[in-house]
């Protein structure tokens, strides 16, 4: 992967948001409180909440707007990118679920699989794997 990958992914700045992903920080993803998360506009509390992998706040989110399943956050990079990069199971199933494009790719050309494959999220990458394979078999 590229340097401009590896820049991007260590730290999502938004309007003064930083969420550093684990792969960069080796620790935990940094959460906003919820008091926080509530001032940022329904695009950035996606990304955020899917960086975290927020669950309950990603349902409320789409719950309202199912169409945030694919903002386009920094680097053109998707929900699902996020939650893949940080290992996020459940996030990314919920993503999924809901809607996220298992395909889309983020400014460098890469989907959200190798977000996951990039930080060693093997299990999350075969998540993706499988949603991209049931969605092969349904075009054909």
């Amino acid at each position: 992967m590229g340097t401009a990958w590896l820049r991007v992914v260590c730290v999502l700045a938004m309007v003064g948001v930083a969420a550093v992903l684990p792969g960069c920080s080796k620790g935990s993803t940094p959460t906003l409180s919820t008091e926080e998360l509530s001032q940022l506009p329904p695009e950035q509390q996606i990304i955020e909440s899917a960086a975290s992998g927020d669950v309950d706040t990603l349902k409320s989110l789409l719950a309202v707007d199912p169409s945030l399943v694919n903002i386009r956050g920094e680097a053109d990079r998707t929900p699902l990118h996020f939650a893949a990069a940080n290992g996020h199971n459940d996030a990314v199933r919920l993503l999924l679920e809901n809607g996220a494009d298992p395909f889309a790719e983020d400014e460098d050309g890469f989907p959200p699989q190798s977000a996951a494959q990039q930080w060693d999220h093997l299990d999350t990458a075969k998540i993706i794997a499988e949603a991209v394979g049931a969605a092969g078999e349904q075009v054909q």
